[in-house]
């Protein structure tokens, strides 16, 4: 899996920059971003500068490789894990990632704004989950539901919209809200992000035949094209998003059941 690396320009010369991040220094290739300043901060992939951040994202990037370096020592989250995403992060580590404030021995945890652990009782879990939420608030996704839905996928172009599910029941919802944006940003200008509020999912989601949970809704100039259910390793993901949106638009898939004919006496699927 190919993992991308803040680095800060230390000097330029035609085509190059000499970088340094993570303890270490590259001469990165720079015709994807254009010539960058000493000082600028670049996301490398493999020698060559994929896109330009600013610090605060070099440093949102960082410490999720500091996650992921974690669990490479054994040190985060189960020595079975292969990356550190919310459904295995403790409540002060996903407070961090939510922007709520941490827990402590003499302040209860914040139930509003931090998803609930397991072993609460359902009715006190928030209708829709911080990290979905904050596909919002903080990477430009669009509220869509039944009434909202159509209009907005017809001002056109593709469209994805996350079905995140319960976040207890299903809690690689919330892993997939964190990948969603990585997505968009590594496919840049492909496509647009919808999010659903968790007491309008269940009846957006028959309304195109989804039963499972979570699951990426693609639309392309409001027409249906497919979906995408479950979370999959980075590379995986990347594939399959490629290929939904390479497809051709089709018809919504149905759920129903096969339905008889009275006095018939064979069965009919209608």
């Amino acid at each position: 899996m190919c993992i991308g690396i803040p680095m800060q320009v230390l000097a330029i010369e035609p085509g190059h920059a000499l970088c340094a991040g993570r303890g270490e220094r590259r001469r990165v290739r720079t015709a994807l971003v254009g010539e960058p300043r000493p000082g600028d901060w670049l996301l490398v992939f493999l020698d060559s500068a994929q896109e330009r951040i600013d610090a605060g994202r070099a440093g949102e990037v960082n410490a999720t490789l500091d996650l992921l370096a974690a669990v490479q020592l054994g040190e985060g989250g189960g020595a079975d894990a292969a990356f550190v995403l919310p459904s295995q992060l403790s409540a002060t580590d996903l407070a961090a990632l939510t922007g709520a404030a941490p827990p402590t021995g003499d302040r209860p945890m914040n139930t509003e704004s931090l998803l609930t652990l397991p072993v609460q009782a359902p009715q006190a879990l928030p209708d829709t989950s911080p990290l979905v939420s904050r596909l919002a608030e903080s990477f430009g996704a669009s509220w869509v539901d039944a009434d909202t839905l159509d209009a907005w996928a017809a001002q056109g172009g593709d469209r994805v919209v996350l079905f995140a599910g319960d976040a207890v029941r299903f809690p690689e919802g919330q892993d997939v809200a964190v990948v969603l944006p990585e997505l968009q940003r590594s496919l840049p200008g492909r496509f647009q992000i919808g999010v659903v509020r968790r007491q309008d999912e269940d009846a957006l989601a028959r309304r195109f035949g989804s039963q499972r949970w979570p699951t990426l809704l693609f639309l392309r100039d409001g027409a249906y094209v497919t979906t995408l259910s479950g979370m999959h390793d980075w590379d995986v993901f990347l594939r399959k998003t490629e290929e939904a949106l390479a497809m051709p638009v089709s018809r919504v898939p149905g759920i129903g059941i096969p339905l008889v004919a009275a006095g018939a006496s064979d069965a009919g699927c209608h």
